[in-house]
């Protein structure tokens, strides 16, 4: 992908300085669609970047990580419920006994 950018870059810079004064409309056309062409490669490098990172590239993604956050609060509420439980059963059965 870098080497595409690259290489409508360097396409870009020679139709720049072929087109001079910027007077003839065909090299200005063909200037348009070359920065066009750029800004679209530099689009689908960011959406690759975008899309490893949410999909994970053979690492754990965004959405990976995600789901393991979500089971450790949900185990950890689990465990907070129950300790709270516990305390409150503890709770009763000592002031059942005054």
């Amino acid at each position: 992908m870098t080497d595409r950018i690259t290489q409508l870059q360097n396409e870009l810079d020679t139709l720049r300085h072929a087109s001079g004064d910027g007077g003839d409309t065909l090299q200005s056309l063909a200037l348009g669609i070359a920065e066009v062409k750029l800004n679209l490669a530099q689009q689908d490098r960011l959406l690759a970047k975008l899309d490893a990172s949410i999909n994970g590239n053979g690492r754990a993604g965004l959405l990976m990580r995600m789901d393991r956050a979500e089971r450790w609060i949900a185990v950890n509420t689990r465990l907070a419920w129950t300790v709270l439980t516990a305390a409150v059963a503890l709770l009763v059965r000592a002031a059942s006994k005054l």
